[in-house]
C-alpha cells in the first residue's frame, strides 16, 4: 500500500490489503492503527448506495406481514411434506457455522453450505400456486448430494433465511429453524473487519448501514420465533461456547434426531 508504484491498485485491491492490514494490527495489538485500516478498507468497499439492502429489508417486512400464522397453515396443503430441511440463520458472523457443525455431524444429518437458493425462487413463491411452491421446494431437495438424500436432516446455512423465513414454511411447513444471535458488539466487530466479496452482504461496509441491518434482524428474527416458538429455535453464541454439550443436545432434540 505504501509503495510508489501501486497506482496500479483497483478499489478492490485497496479494500482487501487495508482488511488484511488491520488484521495484522490487529493481531500485533496495535488496535487504533487496526481500526484506522479497517475503517478505509470499508470505505473502499462499500457501494455507492445501500438502497438494495433497504429494499429488502422492506420486502422482508412484507413478507412477514403476510405470511401470518393463519395464512401459513392455510397454504401448508400447497407445501412439500419433506422435513429433511433444517435451516440455519443469523447475522452474519453471529455463529451460524458453528450451529450449522454441530447438527452435521451428526450421523443422520449433513450440510449444503449458505445455499442462498431462496432470494432466486422468490418470485415463484410469492405467487403461491400449488404448483410453483411443489416446484421451489424440488428445485431446493434436488441440491442434496447423492450421497446425502438419505440422510434425515439436511442443513441449509443462509443468511437470507432470516428475511425469507416466511418463503421456506411456503415450501417446507415441516422444516425446522435455527436462529442465531450473538452480542451486537461482537457481530458489527467481527463483521466490519471482514471483506465478504463483492456486492455481497454490502450493508457490512458501513457503520450505520450495519447497525440498521442488526437492529433489523432482531425485529425479524424476533417476529418469526415469537409466531413459530415450536419451529424456530432462538439460541446464543456464547451460550453455545460456554456449554457446548447441553446447547448441543437442545440444537440436536430441536431437529428431531
Amino acid at each position: 500500500l505504501a509503495a510508489s508504484g501501486n497506482t496500479g491498485l483497483t478499489t478492490e485491491d485497496r479494500a482487501r490489503l487495508n482488511f488484511a492490514l488491520g488484521l495484522a494490527h490487529e493481531r500485533n495489538g496495535n488496535f487504533e492503527d487496526a481500526f484506522q485500516a479497517i475503517e478505509t478498507a470499508n470505505q473502499n468497499a462499500a457501494p455507492q448506495s445501500f438502497a438494495s439492502d433497504q429494499q429488502l429489508e422492506k420486502v422482508a417486512l412484507g413478507i412477514a406481514d403476510h405470511f401470518t400464522k393463519a395464512r401459513l397453515a392455510q397454504l401448508a396443503p400447497a407445501g412439500h411434506a419433506s422435513q429433511q430441511p433444517v435451516f440455519v440463520s443469523g447475522l452474519p458472523r453471529s455463529g451460524t457455522t458453528l450451529v450449522e457443525q454441530v447438527i452435521a455431524s451428526h450421523s443422520d444429518a449433513a450440510s449444503l453450505g449458505e445455499l442462498e437458493l431462496i432470494p432466486y425462487l422468490k418470485q415463484s413463491l410469492v405467487s403461491l400456486r400449488s404448483r410453483d411452491i411443489n416446484r421451489c421446494a424440488e428445485a431446493w431437495l434436488a441440491t442434496i448430494p447423492g450421497p446425502d438424500t438419505g440422510k434425515a436432516r439436511i442443513v441449509d446455512k443462509s443468511i437470507s433465511t432470516v428475511l425469507h423465513a416466511g418463503l421456506a414454511m411456503v415450501m417446507f411447513p415441516r422444516a425446522r429453524f435455527v436462529f442465531v444471535r450473538r452480542h451486537p458488539m461482537d457481530v458489527f466487530w467481527s463483521a466490519y473487519r471482514e471483506m465478504f466479496g463483492t456486492n455481497a452482504l454490502t450493508f457490512t461496509y458501513a457503520p450505520e448501514a450495519l447497525v440498521r441491518r442488526i437492529r433489523f434482524s432482531e425485529h425479524i428474527m424476533s417476529t418469526w420465533q415469537s409466531r413459530f416458538p415450536d419451529r424456530i429455535l432462538a439460541v446464543r453464541y456464547e451460550d453455545i461456547v460456554s456449554n457446548p454439550e447441553i446447547e448441543s443436545r437442545k440444537i440436536i432434540a430441536h431437529t428431531g434426531l
